[in-house]
């Protein structure tokens, strides 16, 4: 009867081992993959942001605005608007 006492304890210690090396390794792979989720929404990230300036430099591309006025009927073109001279608002006094 000493005998299977002794073997109890020693498989209870035996058994926390086992646990407390399956917990560690638990929680190395939980870290782990944490850390690869959070490589890959950076990277998805990134990726997005620059397939955004690329759609934005087609669309500016291909919107690009004209810097000259249509032409008038008679055939006249005029000068680029860029060039062209703004009036002068007159300034009013406040009342």
């Amino acid at each position: 009867m000493a005998r299977a006492k002794v073997n109890r304890g020693m498989d209870s210690e035996t058994a926390q081992q086992v646990i407390s090396v399956a917990v560690g390794a638990a929680e190395a792979l939980v870290m782990r993959i944490g850390h690869v989720a959070k490589r890959a929404i950076a990277e998805t990230a990134r990726a997005a942001e620059d397939a955004g300036a690329e759609i934005g430099a087609a669309v500016a591309r291909v919107t690009k605005p004209t810097r000259t006025a249509a032409a008038s009927t008679d055939g006249r073109v005029p000068k680029p608007v860029a060039k062209a001279r703004a009036r002068r608002r007159r300034r009013r006094g406040v009342a």
